[in-house]
């Protein structure tokens, strides 16, 4: 008898990605501070260009160096943080295939003589890929795509805020 899945998409991902539940908060973080990123830089820029136009110009460094430094700051922390993302990808993704790829062929293996008349060696082990890659697009297209696009919108709807409250609305 073969061993019991579960019986929905997302509960099968939900049991595969337990062991990777720090790998993915990790991807989480990232998108987090992504999003940030994205919204901090420019408002940062703006800080400098305003100050700029308005501080005599001998004085523009001398005022605005701690913006300035945090804009590097924040600029290189983006860029670590892109690097960080891939790092933990490459950690999770080849594990995880693999950990998809082992449960679900020995959840085959555990069938029947007659299943395995009934049904291609190589029609099944491709289907086993599929479901690893498949898997793998899942969670990483509801973490990019969904998560880190709604912190995105968040942390904007706030820096709008504080810009200015109508452009918000």
């Amino acid at each position: 008898m073969a061993e019991k899945l579960p019986s929905t998409v997302f509960q099968f991902i939900r049991v595969i990605t337990r062991p990777y539940r720090w790998h993915l908060a990790g991807l989480v973080f990232v998108g987090l501070l992504w999003a940030i990123d994205l919204s901090l830089r420019p408002y940062l820029l703006k800080i400098i260009l305003d100050k700029v136009n308005i501080i005599p110009s001998d004085q523009v460094i001398h005022q605005t160096i701690w913006v300035i430094l945090l804009y590097l700051g924040i600029s290189l922390a983006g860029s670590l943080n892109l690097r960080f993302y891939d790092f933990i990808s490459l950690k999770m993704i080849p594990n995880l295939r693999a950990d998809i790829q082992k449960k679900l062929t020995y959840y085959v293996l555990g069938h029947s003589h007659s299943y395995f008349q009934n049904n291609m060696a190589g029609s099944l082990a491709g289907k086993i890929t599929d479901v690893s890659n498949g898997v793998k697009e899942i969670v990483f297209i509801s973490i990019d795509r969904f998560l880190c696009n709604s912190f995105a919108l968040i942390v904007a709807a706030f820096t709008f805020a504080i810009v200015s409250p109508v452009l918000m609305l």
